[in-house]
Parts: C-alpha cells; structure tokens; sequence
C-alpha cells in the first residue's frame, strides 16, 4: 500500500471512512449515467471527489467492484419483489393481485434508482453488465418465468402464448418505460411516472400487460330444464 495512502487511512475517522466510499459512490453514479462504463477511468472518479485514486481499489477493489456497488441495491429491491409477489397463483383473482403488486413495486423501486436505470441501460453491451445480468436479472426473470408457467398451467393465461417470451416482453416494457421517462424529462417533455401521473401509468401498463395476458373468463352455461 503506497505510503501515501497509508497516511490518509492512519488520519480517517470510522466516519469519515464512511463518507469517502459514499462520496465515491455518488460521484460513480453520476459519472457513469453520463458517460458509461468504459467512459468513466479511476482517476475521472478522483478528480470529481477530490480523493486519492488509489481509495477506489481500497474500497471497491476495481472500477468494476465501484460499478457493481453502485447498482446492487437496484438488483437487490428487484429480487426482493420478485420473491415477494411472484408466487404461483392459486387462482385468477390471486394472480391478477400478485401480479399488479408486482408492476407497481417495480416501477416505485425502480423510480428511486431511475440512474442506475440509465447507467444499466447505457452499457448493456459491456462485459460488467453483461455478467450482472447473468448473475442477477436472470435470476429476478426466473421467479417471473415461473409465476407464470404456473399461470399457465392453471389455464390463467392464454394457452398459446409463451411464458419465457412473456417474461422478457414485460421484463423489456416495466424497464423502457423507467429509462424513457427520464429521457422525456430531458427534452422538456411531460412524463408519465411523475407524482401526479404515476398512479395512473401504473394502473394503465397493468391493464395493457395484463389484457394480453390473461385468458378471458368463461362465463358460466345454464343447463336448460
């Protein structure tokens, strides 16, 4: 460890420690939504917080280690939902409330991490994400691919649709729909997940989703005397 840095930890308090990683932290986040993974260098990280380069290897062990830190509290909220509401339905009033619980925790949760929505969305050809989405989303769309292949099975959904297909159709629509409403406010356009209109898309991307997912009711026969 250079004698330097040895020097800068010897002085920290536990609590300035602390505030170093989470001064890292924001000034990744940042720096990553505006310039992805690749743009982003150790000594970028540096400069934007005014702390020795070397403290991101001490703290996060590589610029990867930093990145990952930066999303996983994204992943973990999505896995947490997924765990939660994502059992298989027993009926189709059950799935219709698992499923709509579902939509709506992921749009709240992923609201609060609306930039490490971009930064994942930005670097979906890198290796890092390519990795995470390997050891994590994948995951998160297995507890989805199963909730509703047992919808299926139920006969809940419609008999010819596809519950891997399904899985990332709305996989691919709950996420657009996070990192395209901050691309509108960056326009100057009116957003659909603001205070005011957010309960309103929730309940209309549920009903849409939900329309061409569910097999219509059948209504009951009346055996003529």
């Amino acid at each position: 460890m250079p004698s330097g840095l040895k020097r800068t930890l010897g002085a920290s308090t536990a609590r300035e420690s602390e505030s170093v990683r989470e001064n890292l932290l924001a000034a990744a986040r940042r720096l990553f939504a505006e310039k992805g993974f690749d743009g982003v260098s150790v000594k970028d990280l540096a400069n934007a917080t005014g702390h020795n380069a070397a403290l991101v290897n001490y703290y996060f062990k590589s610029k990867e280690g930093l990145y990952r830190e930066c999303v996983m509290p994204l992943l973990g909220a999505g896995m947490a939902n997924a765990e939660c509401t994502l059992r298989p339905a027993t009926c189709r009033q059950d799935f219709l409330t698992r499923f709509e619980l579902f939509v709506e925790n992921f749009i709240v949760s992923h609201l609060r991490e609306q930039d490490v929505c971009v930064i994942l969305h930005r670097d979906l050809h890198t290796e890092v994400v390519k990795q995470l989405f390997k050891d994590h989303l994948l995951c998160l769309g297995d507890h989805l691919h199963v909730f509703l292949e047992a919808a299926k099975k139920r006969k809940i959904l419609r008999q010819n649709l596809d519950p891997a297909f399904l899985t990332h159709v709305v996989g691919l629509c709950l996420f657009q729909l996070i990192t395209l409403d901050r691309f509108r406010s960056e326009i100057g356009e009116p957003t659909f997940l603001d205070d005011k209109q957010r309960a309103s898309t929730i309940r209309q991307i549920t009903t849409l989703l939900l329309h061409g997912l569910v097999a219509p009711e059948k209504k009951p026969t009346h055996v003529g005397r």
